[in-house]
């Protein structure tokens, strides 16, 4: 969105080079309308931090929305076209800008065969993509300190959700007793995105709109392991991550989701080989 009111902005690395992610945030409402962006070959996605915000969104000229955002409603700009806004309140958000080549790159990764189109209600809530940009918070506030194999990590399940979600794909019907692809990546999405935290398995499986025990079914025939397994997997390389940081293992422990420092001991040690303390000396890099 414009740049009045920045607080901060990182670069986030990843194959593709190009994504970048901005927070921008006002106590105080707009006195006019203002340009979201310059005009592009890019999208710029918004999520609302903050408590509700109130606005009116131009699109070549003719008013397309006129409300409120609410905590974790988001909005999909396509800056080919003239964008303007104008805020009736204090807002919060985070915005990603992202090219339509970058985009399309990632799709042909992830087996969209070079998607370039996202498109969404604006307004729409998305607690997936809320939860993943609040993960990035602490590195905004301190992008020199940033762990950037965590950045490309977040950016990554980012634009596959986005990709997933918002891109107007016809799919073909899974196979039976499998997820879909894009159940798949919805449920990992919400696995990466709450990873932090105790989730159950009744969660992940209404992430992607099934039963519990379809769901446990479902995943482990289509990705060969457990939702718990993958979950835990995920959490493993995250502290591997995160031990290359001045981190505590008990700080690790915390941060990744497990009960306690001696449990994540007891998973690393069998999922590794090696206690996160000796990984650490082995092969993490020093923390600058």
């Amino acid at each position: 969105m414009s740049e009045q009111n920045q607080a901060s902005s990182i670069v986030l690395p990843m194959a593709t080079a190009g994504i970048t992610a901005k927070r921008r945030r006002s106590a105080t409402s707009e006195a006019a309308a203002m340009p979201v962006a310059a005009s592009e070959d890019a999208y710029l996605v918004t999520v609302q931090l903050g408590a509700t915000a109130t606005a009116q969104l131009w699109r070549n000229d003719e008013c397309v929305f006129d409300g409120a955002f609410v905590h974790g409603a988001i909005a999909i700009f396509d800056l080919s076209d003239r964008w303007s806004e104008h805020f009736r309140s204090g807002f919060d958000f985070l915005s990603f800008h992202i090219p339509f080549d970058t985009l399309a790159r990632s799709s042909i990764s992830l087996g969209f065969s070079g998607v370039r189109e996202i498109a969404c209600e604006i307004g729409v809530t998305d607690p997936v993509l809320l939860s993943l940009s609040l993960s990035l918070l602490p590195a905004l506030e301190n992008p020199a300190a940033a762990n950037k194999s965590f950045l490309l990590q977040v950016q990554n399940a980012i634009v596959s959700h986005l990709l997933h979600v918002y891109a107007p794909i016809e799919r073909a019907a899974p196979a039976r007793g499998l997820l879909s692809p894009r159940q798949e990546e919805l449920a990992k999405d919400f696995m990466r995105a709450n990873f932090n935290r105790s989730i159950s398995l009744e969660e992940t499986a209404q992430a992607c709109g099934l039963s519990r025990s379809h769901f446990i079914r479902a995943f482990r025939n289509t990705t060969g392991s457990t939702p718990h397994r993958w979950l835990l997997d995920y959490r493993t390389e995250r502290v591997k991550a995160l031990l290359a940081t001045a981190m505590t293992i008990a700080d690790i422990a915390s941060a990744c989701g497990f009960a306690d420092q001696s449990h994540l001991n007891r998973v690393f040690q069998k999922t590794v080989g090696l206690t996160p303390t000796a990984w650490r000396r082995q092969f993490a890099p020093r923390p600058r």
